[in-house]
């Protein structure tokens, strides 16, 4: 009977985390979307990125950059909001990888975007790379 009342206890303690720790990674991925920057210590090159699920799909991301680099004498961006330069999988909690595409200087490649909830930031890795782009190869952006 001290077996059975020990374990009750500890059994709704695990149910509870459990819906805690699943209402947190959705509520962590619904935090990557949007507007995130970052720039370089000198300042000579910033970068913006903007993020949304598509179709209220939480496992697919798709997006645009926008790249000012040597202050501003190389700029790359899509500026058309239908068109999208970034396509994305989520592979993980927080994690999404897929391709990346330079509309301005035809580079293309594959990257990783991990999304920190702790910092509200997300570092982009990119893992492959074929062309000219201006999209930094590993970064952490900030909103």
């Amino acid at each position: 009977m001290k077996t059975i009342a020990l374990i009750i206890p500890m059994l709704f303690f695990f149910a509870i985390s459990c819906k805690a720790q699943s209402q947190t990674n959705l509520y962590d991925a619904q935090e990557i979307t949007g507007v995130w920057n970052w720039q370089n210590d000198n300042g000579k090159h910033i970068t913006e990125i903007k993020l949304n699920f598509v179709d209220s799909n939480e496992n697919e991301l798709q997006g645009n950059y926008c790249s000012v680099f040597f202050n501003g004498s190389k700029v790359d961006c899509e500026e058309l909001e239908s068109s999208y330069c970034i396509n994305l999988s989520r592979t993980e909690d927080n994690t999404y990888e897929g391709t990346f595409q330079s509309f301005s200087h035809g580079g293309t490649g594959t990257l990783r975007i991990i999304y920190d909830a702790i910092n509200d930031s997300i570092t982009l890795d990119v893992l492959t790379s074929e062309g000219v782009f201006y999209l930094p190869q590993h970064t952490t952006f900030n909103r």
